[in-house]
């Protein structure tokens, strides 16, 4: 049987926690859902994954290659 952490009475964990997260989004200005850098990002690290899938599916590259490109998936 595993112990309970046990918080302050007036405030649960999952309350204060997302009072902290709401105070830093609003002292820094930034936007809780990302920024347009965020998306651009996101875009082309999903080009890259699927660009290097599709050539390492269908294309058939050497093995060194093959395994290069299954690394770059991973990471």
């Amino acid at each position: 049987m595993s112990a309970v952490p046990k918080f302050a009475a007036s405030r649960s964990f999952h309350t204060e926690l997302k009072n902290r997260i709401n105070a830093y989004f609003e002292e820094s200005g930034m936007e809780p859902t990302g920024t347009t850098s965020l998306f651009v990002k996101a875009i082309i690290l999903t080009t890259i994954f699927v660009a290097l899938y599709i050539h390492v599916v269908f294309f058939t590259p050497s093995t060194l290659l093959a395994l290069i490109e299954c690394a770059l998936m991973g990471l």
